[in-house]
Formats: C-alpha cells, sequence, structure tokens
C-alpha cells in the first residue's frame, strides 16, 4: 500500500515538475520570438510614459490651440501671461516622472486636459488611505497646476482650486497674485454692460435695456414699465336695491 502511495506521489510530483518547465520554456520562448506580446513590467510602462521633447512640445502647442479655440467661440479671450500659465503647467505635468501623475498625464496627451486637471485635484486632496500623504506644499503646487490648466476653460472652478491651494501655502505671492487677477477678470466678465440710450416705447409700454451680461454665454436685461399709467376713474359705488 505504501509503495502505491509513493508511487503516485511520484508521478504527481513529475507531472508539476513538467508543467513548470514547459511554463517557463513557453514563456521564455515567445518572449523570445515575440517579444511585443510579453507581458508589460512597471519598467515598460514608466518608460513608455517618458515623451520626448519634440512630442511634448507637440502636445501642449495642439492643447493650447483647442482652449484657444474654444474660448473664442464662447467670447472670450486668454490673456498672454494665461497662454504662459497653461503651457507651464501642461509641460511640468507630461515631464514629471513620478508615477502617482500617470493618470493625469495620459488624460492630458488624450486631449482632456480638463479631467488631468481634476485628477490633479482629487490627488492633491487625498491624504488618507494607503498612499503615503503628500506635503501641504506639493499639494498647494499640484493644486495650482491644476489651475493654471483650468483657467482657459472654467475660470469658476480654476478659481476655486487656486482657493484651495492657498489654504495650504498662504505666503505664497504667486497664488495671491493668480486669484487676485483671476478674481478681477470673472468680476469684469461677469459685470452688465450698459448700452446707453437703448429705450422705446411700444403700445403705452417702456422697453429699456439695462445691460447685457457676458459668463459662458450671453444674456440681456429688458426692463417693462407702463409708460401710460391707466387713469380711467371709476365713479361712485351704486346702491342696489330700493326702498
Amino acid at each position: 500500500m505504501k509503495n502505491t502511495f509513493k508511487t503516485i506521489g511520484g508521478i504527481v510530483g513529475f507531472i508539476a515538475a513538467s508543467i513548470g518547465i514547459y511554463a517557463f520554456v513557453n514563456d521564455e520562448f515567445r518572449a523570445r520570438i515575440f517579444p511585443e506580446l510579453a507581458p508589460a513590467t512597471r519598467a515598460d510602462v514608466e518608460e513608455q510614459m517618458r515623451l520626448s521633447e519634440e512630442r511634448i512640445i507637440s502636445v501642449v502647442q495642439d492643447s493650447l490651440a483647442t482652449v484657444r479655440e474654444e474660448a473664442e467661440a464662447r467670447g472670450t479671450l486668454i490673456s498672454a501671461e494665461e497662454q504662459t500659465n497653461y503651457e507651464a503647467a501642461l509641460t511640468s505635468l507630461l515631464t514629471a516622472e513620478d508615477p502617482t501623475l500617470n493618470d493625469a498625464k495620459f488624460l492630458a496627451l488624450s486631449g482632456q486636459t480638463d479631467a488631468a486637471a481634476e485628477n490633479l485635484v482629487e490627488i492633491a486632496e487625498l491624504t488618507s488611505g494607503d498612499v503615503e500623504p503628500i506635503p501641504e506644499r506639493t499639494r498647494a503646487e499640484l493644486l495650482r497646476s491644476a489651475g493654471d490648466i483650468l483657467v482657459p476653460s472654467d475660470p469658476e472652478k480654476a478659481l476655486a482650486t487656486y482657493r484651495k491651494a492657498q489654504e495650504l501655502d498662504p505666503e505664497n505671492q504667486i497664488l495671491a497674485t493668480r486669484i487676485q487677477q483671476l478674481e478681477a477678470a470673472t468680476a469684469e466678465q461677469n459685470t452688465a454692460i450698459a448700452i446707453p440710450n437703448a429705450k422705446f416705447e411700444f403700445d403705452g409700454l417702456l422697453f429699456e435695456f439695462e445691460g447685457c451680461e457676458i459668463n459662458e454665454t450671453l444674456s440681456c436685461i429688458l426692463s417693462v414699465t407702463n409708460s401710460a399709467p391707466d387713469t380711467k376713474k371709476i365713479g361712485p359705488p351704486t346702491q342696489l336695491g330700493g326702498r
């Protein structure tokens, strides 16, 4: 009986060893003959995420052209300083070697710069979990970069992002300047534009433009007043019934 068990054990061991050898040889053979089919290692992925200088310049310029066209379609303009900040933030992201930023980098490469910026915000706000905590100043830098990327497409969200960064780095003068300039630009865009002498009367009503507000779309304010109030007098009440 013992010999039987030994025999069975020997057979099972031989089969397991054969399978292991086959799997190893097969993987090595496939990797050598078909290297493109070999499983990608972490180093491979990191190497693929390293972009050439020409590729980075091309991505940044194409992205800037896109956001500029979108801004013009909305009737807004991107200042030269905002364009410079946008280029610098996007270039910094694409040249970063921190694997934590790979998702944001991939989104930027695929033309989803707003999503990339939002991903940076998520990383900066991630202060708990399995990942190692990020220093406050580094988090502030990530938020500032996210704000720089968001300015051309969503100034309000960019301003909120800058303010989050300032909470982490209140002494940062660059952030203070960014916030001051964007607050002024946003307030100017939301201010009603006066249209002098833009009023007319029609059928006893006075129509008057109070101005237009420029936000994402153009909306104008029109007030209507009765220029000829009804002056018809109502007589004394009539007594009903008799004596």
